[in-house]
C-alpha cells in the first residue's frame, strides 16, 4: 500500500496532490507506451491490461481535481470550445477529461421503466463537453484509449485549470432543479476501477485519493 508521503502543515494538501500527481502520470506514460504503435487494433489482451490501470486513474485524477475545486469558487458559464495543447500547426485537439464520476446502472430498473413506458427520459448536461466519465469496456479501440489517456494527461498537467472547471460544472448543476444525477462529482460507495484486493501500484493510490477527497468534502466540525 502506498503511504501519503509527510510535510510541513502549511504545504501538506499541495504536497499530497504533487506526490500522486506525479505517480499517475508515470502511469500514463507506462500505458501509452503499451498501446506505442499498435493503431486502432489493439489485442485484447493490451486492451484489457491499459483499462486495468487507466479506469481506477481516470478516478484518482477527478479525485485530485476535486481536492484542489473546495478552495476555487468560479461562475457558471455556457458551453464553450474544447481546448488544444501545442504550438501552432502542431497542436492537437485535446479531449475534455470526464470531472464526474459515472453513476453506477442498475439495468433490472431500466428494463423495468421501458416495459412500462414511465415518462420522459432526462439528461443533465454540464458545462462542457466530457464532463461524465465515459462507459469503460473490453473492446474499446485503440483510438478510443488514446483519447482517455490524452486527457487524462492533459489534466494531470493542468489541475488547476481543471479544478476551475469543476468548480463551474458544480454551479451548474447547483442551480439546476433536484435530479437523480446529484451536484457532486463522486459517486456513492466504491470509485470506479475500485478493488477490493490490490494487485497494482493504482488500487492503492486510488485507495488513498478516495479517502482523502471524501475528507476534503466532509465538514469541518472542529
Amino acid at each position: 500500500m502506498h503511504h501519503t508521503p509527510h510535510s510541513s502543515p502549511q504545504s501538506k494538501s499541495d504536497t499530497v496532490v504533487a506526490w500522486y500527481r506525479a505517480a499517475l502520470l508515470r502511469l500514463v506514460g507506462g500505458m501509452v507506451a503499451a498501446l506505442a504503435g499498435r493503431g486502432a487494433d489493439v489485442p485484447r489482451s493490451v486492451r484489457l491490461r491499459v483499462l486495468r490501470v487507466l479506469l481506477p486513474a481516470e478516478a484518482a485524477g477527478r479525485r485530485l481535481i476535486f481536492m484542489l475545486a473546495q478552495g476555487v469558487t468560479a461562475p457558471a458559464r455556457p458551453h464553450g470550445p474544447v481546448g488544444v495543447i501545442g504550438p501552432g500547426a502542431a497542436a492537437k485537439a485535446v479531449p475534455a477529461f470526464a470531472l464526474f464520476d459515472r453513476r453506477k446502472s442498475f439495468p433490472e430498473l431500466v428494463q423495468k421503466r421501458a416495459v412500462r413506458g414511465d415518462g420522459p427520459r432526462i439528461s443533465y448536461c454540464d458545462e462542457e463537453r466530457g464532463a461524465l466519465a465515459p462507459v469503460a469496456g473490453p473492446r474499446e479501440t485503440g483510438a478510443g484509449l488514446n483519447r482517455r489517456l490524452l486527457a487524462l494527461q492533459a489534466a494531470l498537467e493542468d489541475l488547476p485549470k481543471q479544478a476551475r472547471r469543476l468548480s463551474r460544472a458544480m454551479a451548474r448543476r447547483a442551480a439546476m432543479p433536484p435530479g437523480p444525477m446529484g451536484v457532486g462529482p463522486l459517486r456513492v460507495g466504491a470509485p470506479p476501477g475500485h478493488r477490493r484486493r490490490e494487485t497494482h501500484e493504482i488500487d492503492g493510490i486510488l485507495m488513498e485519493c478516495d479517502l482523502l477527497a471524501r475528507r476534503a468534502a466532509a465538514p469541518d466540525t472542529s
